[in-house]
């Protein structure tokens, strides 16, 4: 579990990636990877939307 010091410097990252952004596959990388630290999850996704539809568009799982 992170503590308070630790979310508010994920927060900050994700912060300043968004800022520095120039390449969208490495900031939509850079934030998944960061949110599961801040959630402690053990895999996730984000999904984009193509037309009426979603499709997985980036996947991590630190257990397969």
């Amino acid at each position: 579990m992170l503590s308070e010091r630790e979310k508010i410097d994920l927060i900050t990252q994700i912060s300043l990636d968004l800022n520095e952004a120039k390449d969208i596959d490495h900031l939509l990388e850079r934030i998944l990877t960061n949110v599961r630290k801040f959630y402690s999850a053990d895999a996730g996704s984000i999904y984009l939307r193509d037309g009426d539809n979603l499709k997985f568009s980036y996947t991590q799982n630190d257990t397969l």
